[in-house]
């Protein structure tokens, strides 16, 4: 994570787990299989869990992600898309 940006540090940590342990769906979307919390994120992105929180949010309403029950779903396949 070598981006002063927390959003593109907190997009570039889910986009490397859906790259690295992701499951592709029919869909398109990429489901990583793993159940993360916002604080386990936020020790992958170097953000604080208030500000991974913040930026999972703003994530969600671009409609880049998903963010169920811990569960993270890609829905962009672009790694530059924040």
């Amino acid at each position: 994570m070598v981006t002063t940006s927390a959003k593109c540090r907190v997009w570039n940590a889910i986009w490397f787990l859906g790259q690295q342990i992701g499951d592709d769906q029919e869909d398109g979307t990429i489901l990583v299989p793993y159940p993360m919390t916002l604080v386990e994120l936020s020790k992958v992105s170097g953000t604080t869990r208030e500000t991974t929180s913040q930026m999972v949010q703003q994530l969600v309403k671009e409609n880049k992600i998903q963010y169920n029950r811990k569960y993270f779903k890609i829905l962009v396949r672009d790694e530059t898309s924040t």
